[in-house]
């Protein structure tokens, strides 16, 4: 397998992302952004006290004690209902094993500066039929001797990788590779 490395960022990726509904006539759009009743109620109460509390740090150009208070329990609750949120989405991913046939990574820009991402090919058969996806990983690498180290631990000698598959949309995934965000996202 040829890996590409050190690729200027604003080239092109060798791995073309393939689409979610390509091939696949599952859910609709609304599926894709389905969400938890609980999960979106928290959200938004979240995200109006921390609105009303910063509209209120606004007005009255002063230290506000009870809008830093509002804030600072709005945030954490626009937080939690996003958390629940994306569980909702995700409570019937099946975790699955995957060839991975190809990877490509690189260097490119970032907010802060640049960032090391990387794309995978993988292939899986699910209900009997094969899928080829570039599943989507939560994030980026501070440096390129942390992205290998992942690498190492996420794909095997043999090739072999975990992703994460909606069933309902099989060409959905997201590279599975342990730890908090997998414990928290399924």
């Amino acid at each position: 397998m040829e890996v590409l490395q050190n690729t200027t960022e604003t080239s092109s990726w060798r791995i073309a992302d393939i689409p979610l509904q390509a091939q696949f006539s599952g859910p609709s759009m609304k599926d894709q952004f389905a969400t938890s009743p609980v999960g979106m109620s928290i959200t938004l109460i979240g995200l109006g006290m921390f609105a009303c509390g910063f509209m209120s740090l606004l007005a009255t150009k002063k230290p506000n004690v009870s809008a830093i208070v509002i804030i600072s329990i709005g945030l954490p609750f626009f937080l939690l209902g996003a958390l629940i949120n994306n569980r909702a989405k995700r409570r019937d991913w099946v975790r699955i094993e995957a060839t991975c046939i190809d990877r490509e990574y690189k260097r490119v820009a970032a907010n802060r500066g640049k960032t090391w991402r990387f794309r995978l090919l993988c292939k899986f058969k699910l209900d009997g039929k094969e899928y080829t996806v570039t599943p989507f990983y939560y994030s980026s690498f501070a440096n390129e001797k942390r992205l290998l180290q992942f690498f190492s631990e996420a794909i095997s000698s043999q090739q072999t990788c975990h992703l994460w598959v909606n069933p309902r949309n099989p060409l959905e995934t997201e590279t599975s590779a342990g730890g908090a965000p997998d414990s928290l996202l399924h």
